[in-house]
């Protein structure tokens, strides 16, 4: 994502955020979204600059363990319990929201 929020950024934190909504709001399963490159995409996005895409990646991916928790394995082993524990101190100092969802991941992972 771009300091500058360029078109493409603007549009790829969109599609997190109807993603998210989606896997929150139980309106897509989450069979169609469990594939491992995506997972991988998530955890990138969880750890990027734009705290904004993080958030909507914690959201997404507590939405997933939520609804198909035999996939929260495949999302720690990608790294997600690492990546949100260094998260959370930056999000406890700039963003209440993100701080918030990743207690939750963090629950739901260690569950």
């Amino acid at each position: 994502y771009s300091k500058k929020y360029d078109n493409e950024s603007k549009l790829r934190l969109d599609a997190l955020t109807v993603l998210a909504n989606l896997l929150m709001h139980k309106s897509i399963t989450c069979n169609y979204v469990i594939e491992s490159e995506l997972l991988q995409l998530l955890i990138v996005d969880l750890t990027h600059d734009d705290l904004n895409a993080s958030y909507q990646a914690a959201r997404s991916m507590t939405a997933i363990c939520r609804c198909c928790p035999q996939f929260k394995s495949n999302i720690a082993g990608l790294g997600a319990a690492t990546a949100a524990e260094q998260l959370e101190e930056m999000a406890e100092a700039r963003h209440k929201p993100l701080k918030d969802e990743i207690r939750l991941l963090r629950v739901e992972l260690e569950d």
